[in-house]
């Protein structure tokens, strides 16, 4: 995750393994297969009943039915060959070069992303935080690392003043409908090191919100660090261990013995807004980063 400050809205991990799983209520039900716009887009490319499509008869014969080819024989491709056809959209105008998707291919439409019957994402999506008017803070967590079970609650509005670690065998739970906000100055960041647990489990109604401290009108992103998750799975770097990025020191990733089913809590309805820090060039403490997550 390179320099990627963004306002992540949503973080649902979840597990479907089948079609037949997907009885979420989170999911609206519709009544069609993929989405459209205003236009069929896939009218001339895509078939839908290539059963009983009218194919033109064969005019030229590639090969001579040899089943075991030999550069002797016809059925050997050995120079550039160019099988073309006006039809084709391989060689015709369906060319997908723009990087910003205004190919005309494309239908333009007004909306970003897809809804159906109503907007599912009211109550814990919000796509104004920076007019947000979010309670100032009266729980002040410094720098330094939580060494016992610890619950954050809804009651309370929290500080995150610097870097705060979450030791192994300690689980941080966070009700649903807390409001943590992180200082810049400090760069507030929560690191879970290996072996810790995040329970930040919200809901619909009431979302963890993870925020910028600074006022209504000069929240930026870079205002706070973000969290940071650490796991004993299997990581692609040397000796299966690695330091995190953005400088706090945390090892990620389980050596030698790896445990890809490891797992450091539940992220649910959370939503974290105006994170990122630079630590040093390619180096930042991002919005969420995971680090040998397992499972």
């Amino acid at each position: 995750m390179r320099r990627t400050f963004i306002t992540l809205a949503l973080l649902i991990c979840a597990v479907v393994t089948g079609f037949s799983q997907i009885a979420d209520p989170f999911f609206e039900k519709v009544t069609y297969v993929g989405a459209f716009g205003k236009t069929d887009w896939t009218q001339g490319w895509a078939n839908w009943t290539p059963q009983t499509t009218n194919y033109p008869a064969t005019t030229i014969t590639v090969g001579d039915g040899s089943t075991t080819p030999s550069l002797t024989t016809s059925n050997v491709i050995t120079t550039d060959t160019h099988w073309s056809s006006s039809n084709s959209p391989v060689i015709g105008s369906a060319m997908y070069t723009n990087p910003n998707l205004a190919d005309p291919f494309f239908d333009q439409v007004n909306y970003v992303g897809a809804f159906g019957t109503y907007d599912w994402t009211q109550g814990w999506a919000n796509f104004d935080p920076q007019n947000t008017v979010y309670p100032t803070t009266n729980v002040t967590i410094n720098a330094g690392h939580i060494t016992s079970n610890t619950t954050w609650t809804s009651g309370n509005v929290y500080l995150l003043n610097g870097w705060v670690y979450v030791n192994a065998g300690v689980t941080l739970t966070i009700q649903p409908g807390t409001i943590i906000r992180g200082d810049k100055t400090n760069k507030g960041t929560l690191i879970i090191e290996r072996g810790g647990k995040l329970m930040a489990v919200g809901t619909a109604s009431q979302p963890i919100v993870f925020t910028s401290n600074q006022t209504i009108g000069s929240r930026d992103r870079g205002d706070w660090g973000g969290i940071i998750l650490c796991g004993y799975a299997a990581i692609n770097q040397p000796g299966g261990t690695a330091v995190i990025e953005g400088g706090v020191g945390s090892i990620y990733g389980g050596g030698a013995t790896p445990n890809n089913a490891d797992n450091s809590g539940t992220l649910k309805y959370v939503r974290c807004e105006f994170p990122g820090v630079a630590f040093a060039p390619d180096n930042e403490i991002n919005g969420i980063t995971m680090g040998g997550v397992g499972s």
